[in-house]
């Protein structure tokens, strides 16, 4: 009885909200869960014989709170980032900051998941929404036409249904990766965020997550201040947090084996690489580690240990079942393409379905690709028309001609997109027969081809790629493969990295 009164209160404001609302809001709290849950740390624990129980996990770190003109205060862990939100100081509007693999985006996640709670049980709370700032591109652009694009991108939110949300103040957005931004394009996003921040569209809330001193360090600090109200800096572990969370998972030789070399303990302060250390210390040899000079190459030999213990561990294998898994080789060349490919679209996430769009190939390949799209285009336009033409309408073998040929052009013009603006540009004028096939059969084909031309775009890049030895045939069974071991997550149809310094690790090795 208590339970279901207890539901019904928690999820009031989610019911009256409009259809629309409640997908968006769903879609964010799956998101969310799936992250949190395949975090890296927790997935460390239950691999290390571990039982999580989610609601009860306290992160690691401390925190050190900054607002206005007042010195850093420190915050135990057993203050929430919630709590520090709703401060009447800060007023929900918040930068949070930490070393790479401190845990900034893990804590930007648990406080989305207990804002969802708030916009389930309250209409009038505006819905928390995730966005990652490396994919700003444009200088010029204002930050709520950016947000609104990645709205509709990300969630399929329609730009006049998110237009409508932003301008009503309806989301409380949380922004990751300011510092991913193009460094030749950090002043101008600062300076849009500002501008947002300070005009008649600004959020009642707003969180930005931050590497530690990428804007306060900065030689320009007037530019690159954002209008926000407190500063959330996110502590090095201390040398007894690392104790106390090795002695947890068991891993008491790691931990005295770390103890008297400074260099290696000063290493695994960020939560990150304490983890993968705990996961793959049998692999690492403690005196190559220590003869390493710089902390970068540590990294790399620490990040070499867990690639390797993650690619010959024993997993279950649901994606392949009896089909042959991919090798090792395999394994790790489609992941450095995948890794390059990221980073030169400024994403953090693989869409698929729509990624491989933006894949287009350059060079050699791109003389391929064109081939490809034509030849299958004429099949498909000579097979469907002039099978049915022929069989139903009992068509002359001229006229069959003609249409083939309007529909090879409707391709033409469908996949090239402003071909048609630039032959009207320069005077050619189409001839009235194929121009009255294209008018006769375009609105029909709209409706029934143009979702092929969507599926030409997606599987003429895989024709390409996998004689180069690029990407896998079965490309989202590869992806799950790679989830399961544990070098990405999986939110819907969306893959990303496990954390930014393991894309990084595989961006930089050759395909």
């Amino acid at each position: 009885m208590n339970k279901s009164k207890t539901t019904s209160i928690d999820f009031k404001g989610y019911l009256n909200r409009p259809c629309r609302e409640q997908v968006l809001l769903q879609a964010v709290k799956d998101e969310v869960e799936v992250r949190i849950q395949s975090s890296l740390h927790n997935v460390a624990l239950i691999n290390l014989g571990k039982p999580v129980q989610l609601e009860r996990i306290e992160r690691l770190w401390d925190v050190e709170i900054k607002t206005g003109g007042s010195q850093f205060e420190l915050v135990t862990s057993k203050t929430s980032i919630l709590e520090i939100f709703e401060r009447m100081d800060v007023a929900g509007k918040l930068l949070i900051r930490g070393k790479t693999g401190s845990g900034k985006t893990t804590t930007m996640l648990n406080l989305a998941k207990e804002m969802i709670r708030r916009a389930e049980a309250d209409i009038n709370y505006p819905i928390p929404v995730l966005f990652d700032l490396c994919s700003w591109k444009n200088s010029h652009q204002p930050m709520t036409d950016w947000l609104v694009d990645e709205l509709k991108l990300k969630y399929g939110v329609r730009k006049n249904l998110g237009k409508q949300l932003l301008d009503n103040k309806q989301l409380l957005p949380l922004l990751d990766g300011l510092d991913e931004v193009e460094p030749s394009l950090h002043e101008s996003c600062v300076r849009e965020l500002n501008a947002w921040l300070q005009g008649t569209t600004q959020p009642l809330y707003l969180i930005v997550c931050s590497l530690w001193g990428d804007i306060q360090d900065s030689p320009q600090p007037d530019i690159w201040q954002l209008s926000l109200n407190a500063v959330v800096q996110l502590k090095p572990l201390t040398q007894e947090q690392i104790q106390q969370y090795l002695i947890s998972v068991d891993c008491t030789e790691l931990c005295q084996m770390l103890e008297p070399d400074t260099n290696l303990l000063e290493l695994v302060r960020t939560p990150f690489l304490l983890n993968i250390t705990a996961m793959s210390y049998e692999l690492l040899s403690l005196a190559q580690w220590q003869h390493l000079s710089s902390r970068a190459q540590r990294v790399e030999y620490l990040l070499d240990a867990y690639v390797q213990y993650m690619l010959h561990r024993e997993i279950q294998n649901r994606w392949y079942g009896k089909h042959k898994t991919p090798s090792v080789e395999q394994t790790r060349r489609w992941l450095v393409y995948l890794a390059q490919q990221l980073q030169k679209e400024c994403r953090t996430e693989f869409l698929v379905g729509k990624t491989p769009i933006y894949w287009v190939p350059t060079g050699k390949n791109s003389y391929e690709y064109s081939f490809f799209v034509l030849l299958i285009t004429w099949l498909i336009s000579f097979i469907s028309f002039g099978i049915i033409s022929w069989l139903i309408f009992q068509m002359s073998p001229q006229l069959i001609l003609w249409l083939i040929v309007g529909i090879i052009l409707y391709f033409i013009l469908l996949l090239e997109g402003n071909l048609v603006e630039k032959f009207l540009k320069t005077g050619i004028v189409i001839s009235s027969c194929i121009a009255w096939c294209y008018l006769q059969i375009g609105a029909w084909l709209d409706d029934w081809l143009k979702p092929l031309g969507k599926q030409v775009h997606h599987f003429i890049p895989r024709l390409i790629f996998i004689p180069d030895r690029h990407i896998h045939w079965n490309y989202n069974r590869f992806l799950d493969y790679c989830t399961e071991r544990l070098f990405l997550q999986r939110a819907g149809r969306r893959y990303r990295f496990i954390h930014k310094l393991l894309e990084d690790y595989f961006s930089r090795m050759s395909c």
